[in-house]
């Protein structure tokens, strides 16, 4: 049975006047305008859907196909091209060889090689090119806190400036180093045999080291000492540091043997039995993997 809704429609070719001289025009690219005419693209980005096959002056028919996927077409091209290469409009009817960031309207893939002003065979295909970068989205969620980082009071040293540093370095945490003024002349010492030979002396302790340095803690000054280091207060050390004992909070921190090695250790008392070193630490507070901590005293060591 005869379908009327559909009775007016037509296959292939059609005819509409010419709405601007379209006369050398076979082989361009057209498009309606609102009048029923068929005339030229304005732009590259404009929807031209048919290519003429007979032109005509102003007002007088216009022979055209549809540009459609279902056969190939000849369009006049603008430079060369390679088969296979994407073509897309040239704004003026004519089509070109697509450019990396070309914002123009796809036309389809040439089927042969071509040359400037060759009616070249073109497939339709309907596929486009990548549009625009689109509007920045709303921020994201805030990711996972970080790892902590080393106390801001921390001092960076080579390990290659430490003179007398018996300790392995994967094991070093814990241990102390000295700098040592003597007579004017600044060394830093990892024995503590070496370094009281000076009353002026800074003591640090080791918090961590990359290999290449040792990360340090100002723990204080000797007695007699003139670096008038800065030494933060409170001041955090972490609980890795301490290789002897378990630290509480009033007890102190100081350098004591640990068998046959000089390191931080928690004692309750700063004098049961006496630490050695320079200074010691008293512990205000145990907090996690830290403790809080301030300057306690000098050692008197015989100087």
């Amino acid at each position: 049975m005869l379908n009327l809704k559909q009775s007016d429609c037509r296959f292939g070719g059609v005819a509409f006047a010419a709405g601007e001289d379209l006369s050398l025009k076979a082989g361009h690219l057209v498009k309606l305008n609102a009048g029923k005419d068929l005339v030229l693209p304005e732009t590259d980005r404009d929807f031209a859907p048919y290519v003429v096959v007979q032109g005509a002056d102003q007002g007088y028919l216009c022979g055209a196909v549809p540009v459609t996927s279902a056969m190939n077409i000849r369009v006049k091209l603008v430079g060369t091209c390679d088969a296979g290469a994407l073509l897309v409009s040239n704004g003026d009817g004519r089509v070109k060889a697509f450019t990396s960031g070309s914002q123009a309207r796809p036309v389809g893939t040439a089927e042969e090689t071509g040359v400037d002003g060759q009616l070249v065979l073109v497939r339709p295909l309907a596929y486009g090119v990548a549009g625009p970068a689109g509007e920045t989205g709303p921020a994201g969620a805030p990711g996972a806190g970080g790892v902590p980082g080393r106390d801001g009071g921390m001092l960076v040293v080579p390990i290659a400036d430490i003179q007398h540093f018996g300790a392995a370095i994967g094991v070093s945490t814990g241990f102390c180093v000295w700098l040592v003024n003597s007579t004017g002349t600044y060394s830093w010492e990892g024995d503590w045999g070496y370094a009281n030979q000076s009353q002026d002396v800074m003591q640090y302790v080791v918090a961590g080291n990359d290999g290449t340095n040792l990360f340090l803690l100002p723990m204080g000054e000797s007695a007699s000492g003139t670096f008038d280091a800065v030494v933060p207060q409170p001041m955090t050390v972490p609980a890795a540091c301490v290789r002897k004992g378990t630290s509480a909070a009033g007890g102190y921190l100081g350098l004591v043997y640990n068998e046959d090695e000089m390191c931080l250790g928690y004692q309750a008392s700063p004098t049961s039995p006496d630490f050695i070193g320079a200074c010691y630490l008293k512990v205000l507070a145990v907090t996690g993997a830290y403790l809080t901590c301030v300057f306690g005293d000098t050692v008197s060591y015989g100087g």
